[in-house]
């Protein structure tokens, strides 16, 4: 968890130096983030699809994925929508309505991604950060002698991986790890087996990485310096509607 919150926080900082306002950088920060957990939704309902098909998990895990994701899809699509984006995106009101205003201008940012060559060019990298989690997993199972189909195997991880990002306190990656554990066991891994498997890949896909991250952080400040310099060249674009560009047929910028 203080891995996750340390990245969005360089994130955030970078786009700060980037001479992107305040609002301006919380909004990219979300949309970039909302980018990759759309890869995740997807890969869930396949993950979903591909388990009511072959049997794998229990009928309610699979059709919650089924159900649940096109939903959220249709509820960004009704948000974003040109014809009333601006007014949910409207920085006004009390904290609830500027923060739901917040969701709403990162959930346009990426509406917008999605339709430009651009944008589309981070959807292989999006999807690649959780392929490469779940070959993880997978390893971390193979290590202690499971065999697991991919079904299964995905629907566990997307599931214990939603089921972990319940705000518990003094969890951290734990809630995760054990949400993973105990979807496993409801594919048919053993529970003994399965814990193992997700301490292994916990290794591999956190600890480890933790390395590299430590001795990128000390270039920080020359990276500083970098991005300092780029913004003298380049002038941020805001991605929040405005009524303007709706009012004449263009897209916000």
């Amino acid at each position: 968890a203080a891995g996750g919150v340390a990245g969005l926080a360089i994130i955030y900082w970078a786009l700060r130096r980037l001479h992107f306002g305040a609002r301006e950088s919380l909004v990219r920060l979300l949309g970039l983030n909302t980018y990759v957990y759309l890869a995740f939704g997807l890969l869930g309902f396949a993950a979903g699809v591909a388990a009511l098909l072959t049997g794998a998990a229990p009928l309610a895990m699979s059709l919650c994925w089924i159900v649940i994701v096109p939903l959220l899809l249709v509820a960004a699509r009704w948000f974003t929508d040109p014809r009333r984006v601006v007014e949910w995106a409207r920085d006004t009101g009390n904290w609830l309505r500027r923060g739901l205003a917040v969701g709403v201008s990162a959930a346009w940012w990426v509406r917008r991604a999605v339709a430009t060559r651009e944008g589309r060019r981070m959807a292989p990298w999006a999807f690649l950060y959780w392929v490469a989690d779940v070959v993880s997993l997978w390893g971390g199972l193979r290590a202690v002698g499971v065999e697991i189909g991919l079904a299964a195997l995905l629907i566990a991880y997307v599931t214990g991986y939603v089921a972990g990002a319940i705000p518990l306190p003094f969890t951290a990656t734990g809630g995760v790890d054990a949400a993973t554990t105990f979807a496993l066991t409801a594919v048919g891994v053993p529970l003994d087996q399965a814990l193992l498997g997700v301490v292994a890949h916990r290794v591999f896909a956190f600890w480890l990485p933790l390395i590299p991250g430590l001795i990128l952080a000390a270039f920080l400040r020359s990276t500083g310096r970098h991005l300092d310099e780029a913004a003298t060249v380049t002038r941020p674009r805001a991605v929040t509607a405005r009524p303007s560009s709706l009012s004449q047929g263009r897209r916000p910028e």
